[in-house]
């Protein structure tokens, strides 16, 4: 079984902050993602039987990063949307594990039309 890498929110950040190529991949759903995201993150439901053909139509070329994140380092939506991508041949899956909640934590804005309350609700659990 191969593996995938996971990546810190510093990492992370430094990332979007640069011209890297990678897709980031909100695993949570829609409903989530229209209240609050990360910057640049593109939703594709973890939970959705088509989730890998979902992947496959967002990104053509699987050797193209493909960074995927969910709520929390509890959650796990995105290490098996992760092992998902590793198995149907991406060759370049990084987790987030910290996901939204790790994110407001280390002081990082959030997108989306309820990010402020999200935030505050993410570092009041």
């Amino acid at each position: 079984m191969d593996e995938f890498e996971t990546i810190t929110a510093d990492d992370l950040k430094e990332k979007l902050e640069s011209d890297d190529d990678f897709v980031l991949i909100d695993t949570l759903g829609d409903m989530s993602y229209q209240r609050a995201h990360l910057p640049e993150a593109i939703s594709i439901s973890a939970k959705d039987n088509d989730f890998v053909a979902n992947v496959e139509a967002a990104v053509a070329d699987k050797s193209v990063p493909v960074i995927v994140y969910c709520a929390s380092f509890s959650c796990d939506l995105s290490p098996e949307a992760a092992q998902n991508l590793v198995d149907a041949g991406f060759e370049n899956v990084i987790d987030y594990e910290g996901g939204l909640k790790d994110w407001v934590e280390n002081g990082y804005e959030l997108e989306g039309d309820d990010a402020e309350t999200m935030a505050e609700e993410l570092t009041e659990e």
